[in-house]
């Protein structure tokens, strides 16, 4: 069973540079520039992506460029993308490249649509290049690139099963474990088969620390630090956990060029499952490897919740299912047991439930902040004994009971919310 949670951790905690779903469409693209095997600039680039692909990659900022979305990612993707990178594949960029990218999308040579009868991670990327045409299709998850053409000939992956545009990848599953399996895993495994999982410490950390430091997003961390300053806002740990979240998410979605421990595919995830803990772990002065083993649960609890909610859903898994696995954990830290991380996670869907999901962007920073401190409070509400119960909305008698309700109301309740804020979001151009 340890080798099931190990292999889970480490395909799923994985750096990335940038927003995953702009740099997913950048890896797609490079991978098909990759095919042409040739120099100099292309002609076209097309995207045709799932609407959530689309969604969260609309408003971003892109590392280093100043610019935002899906395009200027894609023009870069052809100049010094390279594939075996993975989500680091724009990691390589200068003002040189910045420069031809931008002029690229001016003269029009980037395309990018949606295609709204797709539901799951899809991205279809065509590079045009003279007479020769590249295509490179990802599915099922950021990186799971599926199938790759020459001149419609097959370089790699099978053509007929992609273009159902229903490809899942055969990834490991804990969909069906329990919150107990869990918590066994991260209190018996060994320290040393999760040390990877503080690298995400240092990268999440550093981001953080150029959101305070410098002007980018909406600088929502440097403005809660000003008003602890001023007296608005008390020096508490809640507080903490909200300045360093959402200041790691300034930077990210501001565009400043650092990378970023993910979690369950999104870098924003990421912060959350990690700032809110590290937070909670410095106020009580514990050993390392209790950090260790307490990021181990934050990231399983985010991708088990992901797991049951869709990759790419409705509703913000930053608030819900980063900010429960943040909550977990940040109990677990507290010395709460299993009742009372089951509690803690209650309390964060109960809360955080409602909110949805309308894009990576600046704004981002501002729901990262609610749910860090949310984490946090809801650890401090369980280890006190308080939680929501079955009379609560959608909460259930067991808290896998709950997360399997979030994933009902997330996949058929919630089907036109991502078609009704694409609308509203395109009206806004």
């Amino acid at each position: 069973m340890q080798t099931l949670h190990l292999s889970v951790l480490r395909k799923q905690v994985k750096p990335a540079f940038g927003c995953t779903e702009p740099v997913a469409c950048a890896l797609a693209v490079a991978r098909a520039r990759q095919a042409l095997a040739t120099s100099g600039p292309v002609d076209h680039i097309k995207i045709v992506c799932s609407p959530g692909i689309y969604k969260n990659g609309f408003g971003v900022g892109i590392p280093g460029t100043g610019e935002r979305g899906i395009p200027i990612a894609a023009a870069l993707a052809t100049l010094v993308g390279d594939p075996d990178q993975g989500l680091e594949v724009l990691s390589a960029i200068d003002s040189t490249v910045v420069g031809q990218a931008k002029e690229m999308v001016k003269q029009g040579k980037v395309n990018v649509t949606f295609d709204p009868d797709v539901s799951t991670i899809f991205i279809e990327a065509t590079v045009t290049q003279g007479t020769d045409v590249a295509r490179a299709i990802i599915s099922g998850s950021h990186t799971n690139i599926v199938y790759v053409e020459k001149n419609n000939e097959p370089i790699y992956g099978n053509p007929k099963r992609t273009l159902a545009k229903d490809y899942t990848s055969a990834a490991v599953s804990i969909s069906h474990l329990n919150i107990s399996h869990l918590v066994k895993f991260i209190e018996t495994v060994s320290a040393a088969e999760i040390e990877f999982l503080l690298e995400g410490v240092r990268m999440n950390q550093e981001a953080a620390e150029k959101g305070l430091i410098e002007s980018c997003g909406h600088g929502v961390g440097r403005t809660l630090r000003a008003m602890v300053e001023e007296g608005i806002l008390c020096d508490d740990i809640a507080t903490r956990a909200r300045i360093h979240t959402s200041a790691a998410a300034d930077a990210r979605m501001g565009g400043l060029p650092i990378p970023i421990m993910s979690s369950a595919g999104s870098g924003n995830h990421g912060i959350t499952a990690i700032i809110p803990v590290i937070i909670v772990w410095e106020q009580l002065q514990l050993p390392q490897e209790k950090l260790t083993r307490a990021l181990a649960l934050s990231h399983l609890v985010t991708i088990y919740i992901k797991e049951h909610t869709g990759t790419l859903s409705p509703i913000c898994g930053c608030s819900i299912a980063a900010g429960s696995g943040a909550g977990a954990a940040c109990t677990w830290l507290l010395g709460g047991d299993d009742t009372a991380i089951s509690r803690a996670i209650q309390n964060v869907i109960a809360s955080q439930a409602g909110v949805f999901c309308d894009g990576g962007k600046n704004g981002c920073a501002l729901k990262l902040s609610a749910a860090a401190a949310e984490a946090v409070l809801a650890a401090h509400h369980a280890i006190r004994g308080l939680s929501a119960d079955h009379f609560d909305g959608i909460i259930g008698k067991t808290v896998e009971q709950t997360i399997s309700n979030l994933g009902y109301v997330s996949t058929h309740g919630l089907t036109n919310t991502d078609a009704a804020i694409l609308t509203v979001m395109q009206k806004q151009v």
